[in-house]
């Protein structure tokens, strides 16, 4: 199973992350840690690079290649828009915020 976990900026997607994959034994992943790890920068270094729309579309390249390990994971993905990113994701969305609400209470 695949948690998503979205939020703007600094409001504890990875603390709540951490915490649940903790919790339920899954494997942990911040979309901002894994775009430094894949393009080896750093994020200041990274949002300095080409448009929005490019940059969306390397972070989706990331989400994809998360998405296709098999373990159960939980991903902190900061704000995006581009929307094709998600088309992997459409399917689970519907059930995420439910079973998110839920874990987060057991907390």
């Amino acid at each position: 199973m695949t948690i998503l976990l979205f939020g703007v900026s600094n409001v504890g997607k990875t603390v709540i992350g951490e915490k649940l994959a903790q919790s339920l034994g899954y494997v942990f992943y911040d979309l901002d840690e894994e775009v430094k790890k894949y393009y080896d920068t750093t994020l200041e270094e990274f949002v300095k690079t080409g448009s929005l729309n490019e940059r969306d579309k390397k972070r989706g390249l990331v989400i994809s290649k998360i998405m296709e390990s098999t373990v159960d994971k939980i991903i902190a993905i900061t704000p995006i828009y581009y929307s094709s990113n998600f088309k992997q994701m459409n399917s689970m969305l519907k059930v995420v915020l439910k079973l998110f609400l839920l874990l987060v209470m057991r907390l």
